[in-house]
């Protein structure tokens, strides 16, 4: 498994294999307690995945110390999106909000595609990461939480917080192109607190 490179430091490499071969133990590890002890199948899923998650910091943080922070992209902004709050099934404002929903997805895909301009230039998702968590660029050990989407019928503009990384985005922009306009005078006006 190629991380990053380590400017050829032998050892660098041998406690990342070290390292992922510990973890790969472990995950074997797992797998025979979840044949074993069935009754604990849940918190046995549960640690395969810390497992995974570990696994994906590790990569992160050993990256960083070698001078290559992982690059933000649109997919993985995307991937990090834990959940939106819906409205109730079956109701108009759950359409609304499904709308506005995939409208956040479609932007941060254009924002890669630098097809977010302004007269000032291009937002690009490292500005949609900035707007999100305050961060321009991830931390070398990442994220300690994923971000969320939640919906209001009250604003006209998007709000975020970033402490907790939440989005809250107003459910009258279906329109694909005036939620485009709105996100980029939103990040481009309020790229720090205030």
């Amino acid at each position: 498994m190629t991380m990053c490179e380590l400017n050829g430091d032998d050892t660098s490499m041998d406690v990342i294999e070290i390292a992922i071969s510990q973890l790969n133990a472990l995950w074997r590890n797992v797998g025979r307690m979840n044949t074993l002890y069935p009754q604990c199948d849940g918190l046995l899923e549960d640690l395969q995945s810390l497992i995974r998650c570990i696994e994906s910091q590790l990569e992160r943080i050993l990256c960083h110390r070698c001078g290559k922070p992982p690059k933000i992209s649109a997919e993985i902004l995307v991937e990090w999106w834990m959940s939106a709050h819906l409205k109730k099934t079956g109701s108009n404002a759950r359409h609304k909000s499904e709308d506005v929903a995939q409208n956040f997805e479609s932007f941060v895909h254009d924002c890669e595609d630098g097809m977010c301009t302004y007269d000032g230039g291009v937002v690009k998702v490292d500005d949609v990461l900035r707007f999100i968590t305050g961060c321009s660029s991830v931390p070398p050990g990442g994220f300690d939480a994923r971000f969320s989407i939640g919906f209001t019928e009250e604003r006209k503009y998007p709000t975020v917080s970033t402490c907790t990384f939440e989005v809250v985005l107003p459910l009258h922009l279906k329109n694909y192109n005036t939620f485009k306009d709105i996100m980029i005078e939103s990040i481009v006006s309020g790229p720090g607190f205030g």
